[in-house]
């Protein structure tokens, strides 16, 4: 994964395009959804508080071509999204863990199926976060 820094209003057009036509996974943390709701706000915002990360996919045409994925890490409590980029080629294996591979949600660093440091992959990342998290 490759971090850069860009708004979310100013965004390069091939960020655009894999945000606006690719698949959208979104990982929430019920924790921070309860700790808005407690704290009285309405359940649209506390939603948007419990939201943690989002991942948009977008998949080549053939089976073969480059997947392209964007990570965006919304954890940060000032309301400042990260984003990373990453990408994989070929066939065989799993490419959205490869392009999601190094990319990091807070402070947990996202890892493939053979990582030497034991850092989960995209999908388990929700277990090993301080507040949770669940994929939608």
């Amino acid at each position: 994964m490759i971090p850069f820094s860009f708004t979310d209003t100013n965004l390069p057009q091939w960020v655009n395009k894999t945000r606006d036509e690719g698949d959208v996974r979104t990982l929430v943390s019920p924790r921070r959804i309860a700790a808005a709701v407690a704290e009285g706000l309405p359940d649209s915002h506390a939603l948007m508080r419990g939201i943690v990360a989002r991942v948009y996919v977008r998949y080549p045409r053939d089976g073969m071509g480059s997947l392209r994925a964007l990570l965006c890490d919304c954890s940060d409590p000032n309301g400042l999204n990260a984003w990373q980029c990453g990408s994989a080629a070929g066939y065989g294996y799993d490419k959205l863990t490869a392009a999601l591979s190094g990319g990091t949600i807070g402070d947990v660093t996202i890892g493939d199926h053979c990582d030497p440091n034991g850092n989960p992959t995209w999908e388990r990342i929700g277990d090993v976060l301080p507040y949770g998290g669940v994929w939608l």
